[in-house]
């Protein structure tokens, strides 16, 4: 993946581990992939534990929010144990790239920090054209929902209609011509306004099923099935 591919850049060039932190759907920032500097001792999970602390999930936090670098080698909590720049484009920080370096306190060398700098500028724009793209995805979703919404209201309404016509042509003929018709001519209009009534009453029953299945009230009870059974 892009973030598996950038953090193994990164820990070879400053042989150090890096982490990623992005921003979840509901917008809060969370650990999101990390790196070792190198393979960890059998039985070892240090590499792994690193990125998910509450010391490290604070200071991405800080660098999320404010847009600016911080640990080792700037102003912003220098005496932390690893440096955290911000995945930022020219609109917004889209994460934060999180680089242990554990006993060393001084600062990354600039040659090492203008390249990661340039790697993280190209992971953010990479990450802000995967964002981009699900929000096209997500908008041409809402644009063909709504296509579908129109033309189920246009065939419940023709739907409505039909059965309505019918039912008030023979209630009219009855009310106006009851003279004119015989019983079984009588019966045939009372049938039609019966069937009419009852197909009415099956889309009245559709419509209220869909709209308990967009308000979320009906749930799947979901289970496994033989394959066989299902066939």
């Amino acid at each position: 993946t892009l973030l598996e591919n950038v953090a193994k850049q990164i820990s070879r060039i400053v042989g150090a581990e890096a982490a990623f932190f992005l921003p979840d759907e509901r917008g809060i920032l969370a650990f999101a992939h990390a790196a070792p500097a190198q393979a960890p001792a059998s039985g070892s999970s240090a590499a792994d534990d690193w990125g998910r602390g509450d010391a490290e999930r604070v200071i991405a936090k800080r660098v999320y929010e404010n847009g600016e670098p911080a640990g080792i080698g700037t102003a912003v909590l220098g005496e932390s144990t690893g440096y955290y720049l911000p995945l930022r484009t020219e609109t917004r920080v889209y994460g934060v790239m999180a680089l242990r370096l554990g006993e060393r306190r001084s600062a990354i060398p600039a040659e090492q920090l203008r390249l990661i700098e340039a790697l993280g500028g190209l992971t953010a724009g990479a990450l802000a054209r995967v964002k981009l793209a699900e929000e096209a995805k997500i908008a041409q979703l809402s644009a063909e929902s709504e296509k579908l919404r129109t033309a189920i209201l246009d065939s419940v309404s023709h739907e409505l209609r039909t059965p309505l016509a019918a039912m008030i042509g023979s209630a009219t003929s009855l009310i106006e011509g009851d003279h004119l018709f015989s019983s079984e001519d009588r019966m045939e209009l009372l049938a039609t306004i019966r069937d009419g009534a009852l197909r009415m009453n099956r889309l009245a029953n559709n419509l209220l099923s869909m709209a308990r299945l967009e308000s979320g009230m009906l749930k799947l009870r979901k289970d496994w099935c033989d394959a066989e059974d299902l066939i």
